[in-house]
């Protein structure tokens, strides 16, 4: 008999994240959530926006939070930096959660 397991798939877990307006993040891919109030960061999301590596999930709302990913795409949100991080501390309960205005 030995150790041998057939037809067992191995099954990764993986984290979602609300970042606002029912749009989700794998949480392990997150390196960083900048606020995009400053200049610097204006800079990177305009660049960004030039390279194809910005997804704006913002609907036209102030743009308040950037979130990049680990393969160097960023996602620009309108929710405030610490509400998005909160999300990341406790990624289940923001699956359901709803924006203000939604």
């Amino acid at each position: 008999m030995g150790a041998r397991r057939e037809g067992r798939a191995r099954v990764t877990r993986v984290e979602m994240v609300n970042i606002g307006a029912q749009n989700y993040v794998v949480a392990g891919r997150v390196v960083a959530v900048l606020g995009s109030g400053t200049a610097p960061i204006r800079r990177v999301i305009r660049d960004g926006k030039e390279r194809g590596l910005l997804l704006d999930v913002s609907q036209h709302r102030e743009l308040r939070s950037l979130i990049v990913l680990d393969d160097g795409h960023m996602v620009a949100s309108f929710l405030p930096p610490a509400q998005v991080i909160r999300r990341l501390a406790e990624p289940a309960d923001s699956l359901e959660e709803l924006d203000a205005d939604e």
